[in-house]
């Protein structure tokens, strides 16, 4: 894993977005004075590779900057020989809330925004848990020597992590898991396979026996029940028949009224004459009614124009409103004309009272003044400084009298400033009086100007301006009104005789003519629905119909009744001799096949049926079991195979001589590789001991960690970090940077040359090595630099990478 691009932005000191570019780094220092957040770029990457911080607990919130309640950070990298972009962000209060990790050299893969899915992705790509990154890859201010320090149990439980010893765990851990889940699932199969048949093939046989015997006789006696059944129904049908044409019948005759076509034909006379007498009176009463509504129009149009009693009175009140709001305004007018009130006397004295207190304040500010001069200088001589030049007092000075009258001054101006705001009050209240006055004028003026618009409303055929002259105007146009509605009253009084003549008219031609023939017209309809297989819509005549169309239409359905009496008669008859023939065939049936009866036929085909249903199943299902138990007692086969495997996994790797012999492996390799770090590192004067402590090659003495100087202990820590780095690469890990917080400032400078010599051949195998320090002299050696300065604003970053690594390795 190579770091390419960081993007922090609310992370502590970074407020807003900060990018810091590493694709053409190398060997980097990292400087910036204390606290300008240095530090912050390796909690910026542990957040966005891993979601944690890098102390313990790994909680996040403490990372959001003061003030701010989200945080974002998305780091670019290289790993697996792609190029992959992951982004997380976290707000105050709920943790870490976004996830995201995709593959920016390859689209095809897809992304994943899981926090779960994303870390073990992570985890996969780099080779490391957040653990062993730690310790491989960043090693934190003050924690950078865990690993020399650390108990022999702590420090192999930190190289399973670190050095992928912990699957030895997982796998022990996974097989134990797999060999009881599997034999969970062996007991469940079993428990299934005990709700199958125990021998399906032998069932299906048996059932297929019995069906050979039994199918033939179930098909004969089914071939005999249908058509028994079936002309039983025959019969049935036809008996039912016969019953339905005699109900027809007896409906049609019980509907039948013979005397009818002669109570129609005597309505046709009485017809003609009432009709004609209806039709005279309803002319009168169109006559009538036409000169009514000559006075309805005439009402109407009045009332459009507005001159109908109604609108007549609504507009002579509202004339008599206008000429009182008139009076009331000139009344108003005439009260304010009187009323001018006059504020200059007011600002007069409110001068003249403004001056006096100015006087009175520039009196006791000079007092003041001198009383000041006095207190300041009271103490001093000729030729010591002035107090407020600085200059030497000349010889002879004396210094200012004190005055005796500021309290009377004070006192004074006191009693000025009070008449001067006491004038103001006055001023203002006059200014106050005009400005009402002016408000009141306006309202008359509005009150005015409403009057006027509202006159502009009355209708123009009044023609007056004077209110008084056009309540006259409507006064005589409400006589002439008067005078019109009588004459149109006398011409509506007709109406009234002329609608009871038609009515008188069309009452008795309803009761001797229409009722009756309804009547008669409701019972040919009667008659015609009782007549079956007749289309009625064809053969109806309409309720509007006249009295001779009834009467032929009345015959026509009295002809169809007669017609189909006959015919349901002669049906009945055929249907009855059916029946009987039915019936004969069906006791020949029965008789062939040795039964006297139906009932003893069903009998028998539903033993025989029943047997055979029995078989089928029986066969149906052990054929459909046959596969599944084929199918289960393989899998339990297999599975058992599963448990004994798993169990015999779990068993070996409990075993601890296992796992510890290859740690003790791992871990002499590891400090082989160390010591040749360290002794590069040193000249060749230190190396590792198995049990990790520092030796000097030359004397033979160890030294336990405790006993190591900062120095030593730092060269010591940063050679087991670089081994770290190189074994884990050799074991899985793709590790190709290095992140470093501090302890530099504890090296001499011959041990931070040949740190920095060492630390520059691994950068020259394309490792990024970023070493993070606040000592001035570590960005003097190198070329490539991320400075960090903090503003008000935030910290800032500016990254040096134009000049190529010159260090050799």
């Amino acid at each position: 894993m190579r770091p390419l691009v960081l993007r922090i932005a609310g992370m502590r000191s970074y407020r807003a977005e900060t990018v810091i570019d590493f694709s053409d780094l190398r060997l980097v220092t990292v400087t910036g004075a204390t606290g300008s957040g240095k530090s912050t770029i390796l909690e910026g990457i542990t957040f966005a590779l891993y979601g944690t911080a890098t102390w313990a607990g790994g909680t996040t919130t403490p990372l959001i900057s003061d003030g701010l309640n989200r945080m974002s950070v998305s780091l670019g990298f290289e790993a697996d020989g792609q190029e992959w972009l992951v982004t997380r962000s976290a707000v105050r209060g709920s943790g870490t809330s976004g996830h995201e990790l995709r593959c920016v050299s390859d689209p095809t893969i897809p992304p994943v925004d899981n926090a779960r899915v994303v870390n073990a992705r992570i985890q996969d790509l780099i080779g490391l848990d957040v653990d062993g990154f730690k310790s491989c890859v960043l090693l934190p201010q003050g924690r950078f020597d865990r690993l020399l320090k650390a108990t022999p149990g702590d420090r192999v439980e930190a190289l399973k992590g670190i050095l992928g010893l912990r699957q030895l765990d997982t796998i022990h851990k996974r097989a134990s898991e797999t060999s009881k889940a599997a034999n969970d699932r062996l007991l469940e199969l079993v428990r299934h396979r005990g709700l199958f048949m125990p021998e399906p093939v032998r069932v299906a046989a048996e059932a297929q026996v019995i069906l050979a015997e039994h199918e033939p006789r179930l098909a004969a006696l089914e071939e005999v029940q249908v058509k028994v059944e079936r002309l039983r129904d025959d019969a049935a049908t036809l008996g039912e028949d016969a019953s339905a044409a005699d109900q027809s019948r007896a409906a049609l005759e019980a509907v039948l009224d013979p005397a009818q076509l002669d109570r129609i034909a005597s309505l046709i006379d009485l017809d003609t004459t009432l009709k004609a007498a209806r039709d005279e009176a309803q002319q009168a009463l169109a006559n009538a009614q036409r000169r009514a509504k000559s006075v309805t129009r005439w009402r109407a149009a009045r009332t459009a124009a507005g001159l109908d009693a109604a609108s007549l009175a609504a507009l002579l009140t509202r004339l008599d409103g206008l000429q009182r709001e008139s009076a009331a305004i000139t009344a108003d007018e005439q009260r304010l004309a009187g009323e001018r009130p006059d504020a200059a006397p007011a600002h007069e004295a409110l001068c003249i009272a403004t001056e006096a207190a100015s006087r009175a304040q520039g009196e006791v500010q000079a007092a003041q003044a001198l009383h000041a001069a006095h207190t300041a200088s009271q103490h001093l001589h000729s030729g010591e400084a002035c107090p407020v030049c600085a200059s030497d007092l000349p010889d002879g000075w004396e210094p200012p009298a004190a005055p005796d009258d500021l309290d009377r001054l004070t006192t004074a101006a006191r009693e000025a400033e009070r008449e001067r705001q006491q004038a103001a009050s006055a001023a203002a209240r006059a200014d106050e009086a005009i400005e009402q006055h002016g408000r009141e004028q306006a309202r008359l003026d509005t009150r005015r100007e409403a009057l006027a618009e509202q006159f502009t409303a009355i209708p123009a055929w009044v023609a007056a301006t004077d209110p008084v002259i056009a309540a006259a105007r409507v006064r005589d146009e409400q006589d002439h009104l008067s005078k019109l509605t009588e004459k149109a009253e006398r011409r509506s009084a007709g109406v009234a005789p002329a609608q009871t003549r038609f009515s008188d008219a069309q009452r008795a031609y309803d009761r001797q003519v229409a009722s009756p023939a309804d009547h008669e017209r409701q019972q040919v309809k009667r008659l015609l629905t009782a007549v079956p297989d007749v289309d009625a819509t064809a053969t109806s005549a309409s309720d509007t119909s006249t009295v001779p169309e009834l009467h032929e239409w009345a015959t026509t359905v009295h002809a169809l009744a007669a017609k189909r009496t006959a015919e349901l008669t002669e049906r009945a008859t055929n249907a009855r001799a059916q029946v009987t023939a039915a019936q004969n065939e069906g006791r020949s049936l029965l008789n062939a096949q040795g039964f006297s009866k139906l009932s003893d036929l069903q009998n028998a085909h539903r033993e025989v049926y029943a047997a055979v249903v029995n078989a089928r199943q029986q066969r149906d299902k052990a054929q459909a079991q046959v596969e599944s138990v084929t199918e289960l007692d393989s899998l339990i086969a297999d599975v058992e195979a599963v448990v004994a495997e798993h169990a015999e996994v779990a068993f070996q790797l409990g075993a601890k001589q296992f796992t510890g012999a290859l740690i003790a492996q791992r871990q002499r390799a590891l400090l082989a590789i160390a010591s040749g770090i360290l002794g590069d590192m040193t000249g060749g004067e230190f190396g590792f001991t198995e049990q990790f402590t520092m030796i000097a090659r030359r004397s033979g003495v160890e030294r336990g960690p405790e006993t190591l100087s900062g120095g030593e202990t730092f060269l010591a820590s940063l050679a087991l970090a670089l081994a770290l780095v190189e074994l884990a690469g050799r074991t899985g890990g793709r590790l190709n940077a290095l992140f470093i917080d501090e302890g530099f400032g504890s090296l001499d400078p011959d041990a931070l040359s040949q740190a920095m010599t060492e630390l520059a051949r691994r950068a020259q195998a394309g490792r990024l090595i970023a070493l993070i320090s606040h000592v001035p002299v570590m960005a003097e050696q190198l070329d490539q630099t991320i400075e960090v300065i903090k503003t008000p604003s935030g910290s800032e970053v500016t990254v040096n990478a134009s000049i190529p690594l010159l260090a050799a390795a």
